[in-house]
């Protein structure tokens, strides 16, 4: 399969903060039906839904944010320190394309960014699936967790830190699709830079944004303010599971869902089951 076989748009909205990357597919008339927003996981950008804009945008308007200091969205030039404030860039980006209200999915990182959005932006969102979403900062071990996932790779004058980084993401495993390897490793070095936020992030680099937010947010009181219809879904085997019960009990309109997997849900372990259960949910 292609990246994709329905024509996708590339854009910029000129944010307070500088630029704002989004792609987007699907009808721009009014379709009957709210838009989808994406929000991605990192070290990605809106480049890791190419392959999935042709399943969710039949029928909708489907976008797909950057976040900033992500892709080729800019780094604001005050770091975030907040998930408020990674909130607060997705308001600008709907501003800027005319959206009202959307519907919206997210995964692992932006999904902690879309319950910082649903709350202090209520009126902004109908319906959301929010995927392996976890208070990293309430439990012992979740810094630790947090910080393997996401770190910076010094810069290395024999060019190390890019096969530490290919390596990272599978580009040695039996059975690699190198050309998606290779498409999702220039998308983390856009972001593997320490470059002014040393005393800030520390060794995640700017990677550690949104961590850094992720570390300091209390979600327990954020979820009553959700007024959004909300799908919470953990895998089965996924050990961010143990809070699942807690993000479905704390948003007063939600359910919870646990598919068949051994770990983390990925989008890209079964494309077909992702598009499906997002889809049903929100034209449920």
């Amino acid at each position: 399969m292609t990246a994709t076989d329905v024509q996708v748009r590339r854009g910029f909205v000129l944010g307070p903060d500088g630029h704002i990357e989004y792609r987007e597919a699907g009808p721009r008339q009014e379709s009957g039906k709210r838009p989808l927003l994406l929000l991605h996981a990192l070290p990605q950008s809106s480049r890791m839904y190419l392959p999935h804009m042709e399943r969710l945008s039949g029928e909708r308007r489907v976008i797909a944010w950057t976040m900033p200091a992500c892709g080729d969205s800019d780094r604001p030039p005050t770091p975030y320190t907040t998930l408020d404030e990674f909130a607060q860039a997705a308001v600008w980006l709907l501003d800027g394309l005319g959206i009202d209200r959307t519907d919206l999915f997210a995964t692992h990182t932006g999904s902690a960014v879309a319950i910082a959005l649903a709350a202090n932006h209520p009126e902004r969102l109908g319906s959301i699936v929010v995927q392996e979403v976890y208070s990293y900062g309430a439990t012992e071990n979740g810094p630790a967790r947090l910080h393997r996932a996401h770190h910076y790779f010094p810069l290395r004058a024999d060019g190390g830190h890019l096969l530490e980084i290919w390596r990272r993401h599978g580009g040695e495993n039996p059975g690699a699709d190198l050309y998606r390897v290779m498409e999702t490793v220039v998308e983390h070095l856009k972001i593997n830079s320490d470059e002014g936020v040393q005393d800030l992030y520390g060794d995640t680099g700017w990677e550690g944004s949104a961590p850094y937010g992720m570390l300091r947010y209390d979600y327990w009181s954020a979820l009553p303010r959700i007024q959004a219809r909300a799908l919470i879904l953990h895998g089965s085997g996924s050990p961010l599971g143990e809070q699942h019960d807690r993000f479905v009990e704390g948003i007063p309109n939600a359910t919870g869902m646990r598919p068949e997997s051994p770990s983390l849900l990925n989008i890209n372990n079964d494309p077909e089951r992702f598009a499906r259960i997002v889809l049903d949910f929100l034209d449920g």
